[in-house]
């Protein structure tokens, strides 16, 4: 999400490129911030592993952790989305569309993915 926007801040007005630049701030941060913690709990994990017995509680809670930091990187990533589309012109809507258009286009399943 964030990427392909950088790219388009370009040919946007200038009113619409200050909007999009915030937007895509705020999602680089909540992206940015959720992996650091999801990293953080991958090091739990790790511990907890290499620990006999496995404590199971620990890690269902860890698990548990990571489930709603996700969440709330989602979140943060869908509230600077809406602000974004709902502040911009209708030209810069259209832009956006016609990227969103090839960005779908373009989507290819993760490797490994069913």
């Amino acid at each position: 999400m964030v990427i392909w926007q950088r790219d388009l801040v370009a040919s946007l007005s200038s009113g619409d490129a200050a909007i999009v630049s915030d937007a895509v701030e705020r999602m680089a941060q909540a992206q940015g911030e959720g992996a650091r913690s999801i990293h953080a709990d991958f090091l739990k994990i790790s511990a907890l592993l290499a620990v006999e017995p496995l404590d199971q509680e620990a890690l269902k809670q860890t698990l548990g952790d990571m489930s709603r930091i996700r969440g709330d990187q989602q979140q943060g990533v869908n509230q600077a989305f809406f602000k974004e589309l709902v502040a911009v012109s209708a030209d810069g809507r259209a832009k956006m569309l016609a990227a969103l258009q090839k960005q779908a286009r373009l989507w290819r399943p993760p490797e490994g993915s069913h």
